[in-house]
């Protein structure tokens, strides 16, 4: 679940971030974007905790998309502070997005496995000892 805290801390980053970066001239709609995709990556990975929905965390992948793309394209017209930041968190926010949400946990399937306990030997087989060959005696 580390990749939720991390999105969680980079959507209150982008929330954060038209009161950190207040330069003249930064257009009123940076502002929309940063509280928008803010709000939608913090919500998106908080829905992620739940088992039910803890494939929302992809949902910062469009998020990611939109900062990264929109960032890259402004560059090129009039390069703020505000658009390199939507490029950075972006990128940040699309690594975190494709790691699954119980990454640190072992799969199902391993875990029944596990908690089974140790292996032992069926008890319709004969044992090992029984079926071995003997040498001859001289």
């Amino acid at each position: 679940m580390w990749a939720r805290e991390s999105e969680i801390l980079l959507g209150i980053w982008l929330v954060l971030c038209p009161a950190l970066f207040t330069h003249a001239g930064t257009p009123a709609d940076l502002w929309i974007t940063d509280l928008i995709c803010g709000l939608a990556v913090v919500v998106a990975a908080l829905l992620s905790h739940w088992r039910r929905t803890r494939y929302a965390h992809l949902a910062s992948l469009a998020v990611a998309a939109w900062l990264a793309a929109s960032g890259w394209l402004a560059t090129r017209t009039q390069p703020l502070p505000a658009h390199e930041n939507h490029i950075v968190v972006g990128l940040l926010l699309g690594m975190f997005a494709i790691v699954p949400s119980f990454a640190t946990e072992p799969p199902r399937s391993w875990a029944a496995w596990y908690r089974a306990g140790p292996l032992t030997a069926p008890a319709h087989s004969p044992s090992r000892s029984a079926s071995a060959p003997r040498a001859p005696r001289a």
